[in-house]
């Protein structure tokens, strides 16, 4: 998997993409798959094949094998019954759903934080996600970009325009004053959250 975690690190796959790869690796003979479709996602997530070394096998163009893996996912993805779950075996599901949890967890998607978050603070869905993608970041600095992404991973066919981002980054603020919590501005850079005195473990 390391293959497909460089791959969401860039950006180049949702975290549903993962996901489904996720499943893959646990059991690949669970997924009908035409044969080279099948070796394509087997080199890619369960032998971690360098994408540079599989373009040059398949004769396929430079920089193709990013966008080839995440269409196959994405096809995957799009019909479930590609991936039949046999009753009697909670292992795997119970796997994908710790991932899950931990990738809902990294998005700020968490309903019930995010509710109090709104109730909190007076912010809409969008703005308290946002505002939890950035407090789970622990302090690092955030681009606009991966902000964006985060937030938008589930419309990459008709995200709205990044600059939502710094309209939500300000009327967050502007909920926040009074509050032991900052965002900053680094110039160039992205947004960090900061918090004065704060408590491990409560929002």
């Amino acid at each position: 998997m390391k293959t497909i975690m460089r791959m969401r690190g860039l950006e180049l796959l949702t975290e549903q993409q993962v996901l489904t790869a996720h499943k893959f690796k646990l059991n690949p003979n669970r997924f009908n798959l035409a044969p080279t479709l099948f070796r394509v996602l087997r080199d890619a997530i369960i032998l971690d094949t360098p994408l540079e070394q599989m373009e040059r096998v398949r004769g396929w163009p430079a920089r193709s094998a990013k966008a080839i893996i995440s269409v196959l996912l994405f096809a995957i993805e799009e019909t479930e019954g590609m991936f039949w779950t046999a009753p009697g075996e909670p292992a795997v599901e119970d796997q994908v759903e710790k991932l899950a949890e931990t990738l809902e967890y990294v998005t700020g998607k968490d309903v019930g934080e995010r509710a109090e978050v709104m109730h909190r603070w007076h912010l809409t869905p969008g703005q308290a996600q946002l505002f939890l993608i950035l407090k789970r970041a622990n302090g690092a600095v955030l681009s606009a970009e991966t902000i964006h992404n985060r937030l938008y991973h589930n419309r990459i066919d008709d995200p709205p325009q990044i600059k939502i981002i710094n309209v939500f980054i300000c009327k967050i603020r502007q909920r926040l004053a009074g509050s032991p919590f900052r965002i900053i501005t680094i110039r160039d850079t992205g947004y960090r959250l900061v918090e004065e005195g704060a408590v491990e473990g409560r929002v």
